[in-house]
């Protein structure tokens, strides 16, 4: 019985609801299907010419981690005014921390720069990098 009460609490049935008139709903019982309104508009997605044109799925919430580990330890005060060693042990942290999301968001194959790296090398390798695993 508490449980129709919580119910009839959460419901409000005079608000309308957005639609894109693509997507259709019905709800049967407890149960709600979802169906394709518009056929024609979609048909090309079942004859495209070229399967690999599609864009992929991307996770983004690791990638963005993963950035943002880069940037922080990119953008910290006196960075640039340290050694190249001392720059590229601070992103050696950063690749540390920041190679689980990496390899989350399905980009890890995309990335040359590893921890055996030293100095320059290593810091131009995730420059770079940083360039490429963004789609």
């Amino acid at each position: 019985m508490a449980s129709q009460r919580t119910a009839k609490f959460y419901r409000i049935p005079h608000l309308p609801h957005p639609a894109s008139g693509h997507i259709g709903s019905i709800r049967i019982g407890r149960e709600k299907t979802f169906s394709i309104l518009r056929h024609e508009e979609w048909r090309f997605l079942l004859t495209w010419p070229n399967a690999d044109a599609f864009p992929s799925w991307l996770n983004w919430a690791p990638l963005f981690h993963a950035i943002r580990t880069f940037l922080d330890a990119l953008g910290k005060p006196g960075l640039d005014e340290k050694s190249q060693n001392f720059q590229a042990i601070q992103l050696r942290e950063a690749l540390d921390q920041a190679t689980p999301a990496l390899a989350r968001a399905g980009r890890i194959r995309q990335l040359h720069a590893t921890r055996n790296l030293r100095g320059a090398e290593l810091i131009e390798s995730l420059l770079a990098d940083l360039e490429t695993i963004l789609p």
